[in-house]
Parts: structure tokens; sequence; C-alpha cells
């Protein structure tokens, strides 16, 4: 689904900015089987391969080569998947171009250190791309955070909300709860479902 004219909207809950082919997700939280599991929880531990098996179909099917994440690519202690995270991009003939620090990444900055980092945000064709745990800067922006969803047939589904100057990604990770939110004047949700995006106030 298209917004904004320049946005495509992916069910892998990827945004791929068309003019410069480049693909933008948040709220990864790389790590987090890892951290419950130092936490005593008997939880099974998944492989990035499969964990960003969903981005490197965004990646293959709209030629993108650049990825920027809009903050909390990692959950806390998650600093041992970095080495494996570097290594990925480059099987898939990728570039990480910009982190910008969310505020679980910055409980660890040392384990981000050897990526491009942007904690004041990361400039894109105009749109500044922004992690959104903090005040919102006037003109367009993209950003993540509060990990937006909707009631849809009895069940939490992740969405995307876009309003005038805003673009607003569903968390990536599966394992992050959203927060339910209502579409103001002017704003859409819009829901992966399956191999669409639809728009939520229209159903199915």
């Amino acid at each position: 689904m298209r917004v904004h004219d320049d946005w495509w909207l992916t069910p892998e809950r990827v945004a791929v900015h068309l003019p410069t082919g480049t693909g933008v997700l948040a709220d990864l939280h790389l790590g987090y089987a890892e951290s419950r599991r130092s936490r005593g929880d008997a939880v099974p531990v998944p492989a990035l391969n499969d964990l960003l098996r969903p981005l490197a179909a965004v990646l293959h099917r709209h030629q993108v080569r650049k990825v920027a994440v809009a903050g909390d690519l990692l959950e806390d202690g998650g600093s041992s998947v970095i080495d494996e995270l570097v290594t990925w991009f480059a099987v898939h003939d990728a570039v990480l171009e910009a982190v910008v620090p969310g505020n679980h990444d910055r409980k660890q900055p040392e384990a981000l250190r050897r990526l491009p980092l942007f904690p004041d945000g990361y400039q894109l064709d105009g749109w500044l791309v922004v992690h959104g745990d903090r005040a919102l800067p006037a003109g367009p922006v993209v950003c993540g955070h509060i990990h937006p969803s909707v009631r849809l047939v009895g069940k939490r589904r992740p969405c995307y909300v876009a309003g005038p100057g805003r673009l607003v990604l569903p968390a990536y990770s599966p394992d992050a709860r959203g927060t339910i939110v209502t579409a103001s004047p002017g704003q859409r949700c819009l829901v992966p479902v399956g191999t669409n995006v639809v728009d939520f106030d229209t159903g199915l």
C-alpha cells in the first residue's frame, strides 16, 4: 500500500521509501529471547536468519539495498547479535545505513558503536527518522516506539499509522506487545493482513 506518495507499506512491517530504495523498520528488539532466558524463562532462542526472513523478503521483492532502523534494534542484553547482524547484511548485499538509538538501545551504547548511529535522527529525503520516545520534531517524521496495533476480529494486530507529515511504524518484532490506537481525523490505521496491508476503517 502506498502512502504519502513516496512510501510503500509492506505486510512484513517494513516501510520502503521508494525514491531512495530504503527500507525503514522499528523495534526489532533483537535478543528478546536471550533476555528472557537470563531472567529464568525457559524459551527457545530463534536464529537471526529466521527473525530477519521477513526483512530479507522485502529486500528481494522491492530491490532494497539500504536499511534504516527507527530505534530499539536491540532488547536489553542483545549485544551478542551485532557481529551476526553485520554478517547478515553483507550476505544479503545490503547496507545498514542508519540506526537511530531507541530507549532500549541507549542502555547498551558499547554494543552499537560499530554501527552507523544517528542519535538525533536520520534525514531521509525530507523525512526525519526518529525512535519516537521523545517529543517529535516539526516536519515530516517516521517513528516507532509505541508499537501501534488495532483489535481486529478479536485479535490484536500490529498496524501502521499514517497522518499528515507522520508515519508511525508497527513493531517489527513479533514478540512486542502492541498499544491499541485509534485513528484521529486525517489519520489512517493500516493493518498488515496476510500478503496485504488494509485500511482498518474499511475492514477486510
